[in-house]
């Protein structure tokens, strides 16, 4: 049994993407996957979503994740005043001979932000530099800023994993 599949973005008629929670009855809106029309779905019994109005054909749940989710980060970061992004690198102590007496030095995760709107200016989808195609590329055209190639990868939380049967 296929699982349901939850739309909570579509575009209005300037390709904007809108949440369902901002979306207003009576407008139109688009499959940002496939572009076909969607439906509002807004009532008092279910979770609000948007549904196709007709067959959906073509149209991959999987791909209308990966483009809601370019789309969405690409407007976010061309439309916030900042970006920041949090990673955990691993540090290493530096002290050669440990005074507590561990054979190997000592490693902790430690917790950095960093604002990329201090260095760069424009996030655009599906771009080309040399022979690489990005699905997000994040650069600077006021400056030599090299620029961060990002690329989205789906994966389902709740896989199932399979047990072996005997």
């Amino acid at each position: 049994m296929r699982a349901k599949q939850d739309y909570s973005y579509s575009m209005d008629k300037e390709s904007h993407l809108i949440n369902v929670i901002d979306a207003v009855k009576g407008n139109d809106y688009y499959c940002p996957c496939c572009g076909e029309i969607m439906i509002l779905r807004q009532g008092s019994k279910r979770r609000w979503h948007f549904a196709h109005k007709g067959n959906l054909g073509d149209c991959s749940y999987e791909t209308y994740l990966h483009k809601v989710a370019k789309k969405r980060i690409c407007e976010c970061f061309n439309e916030s005043p900042q970006f920041t992004i949090s990673f955990h690198p691993k540090s290493t102590c530096s002290v050669m001979e440990c005074p507590l007496g561990a054979s190997q030095p000592c490693t902790w995760n430690t917790t950095k932000e960093f604002d990329l709107k201090k260095y760069y200016n424009n996030c655009e989808e599906e771009v080309t530099i040399d022979k690489y195609r990005a699905d997000l590329v994040i650069s600077n055209h006021l400056n030599n800023t090299p620029p961060i190639f990002i690329e989205i990868y789906y994966c389902p939380l709740n896989h199932k994993s399979e047990s072996p049967t005997s």
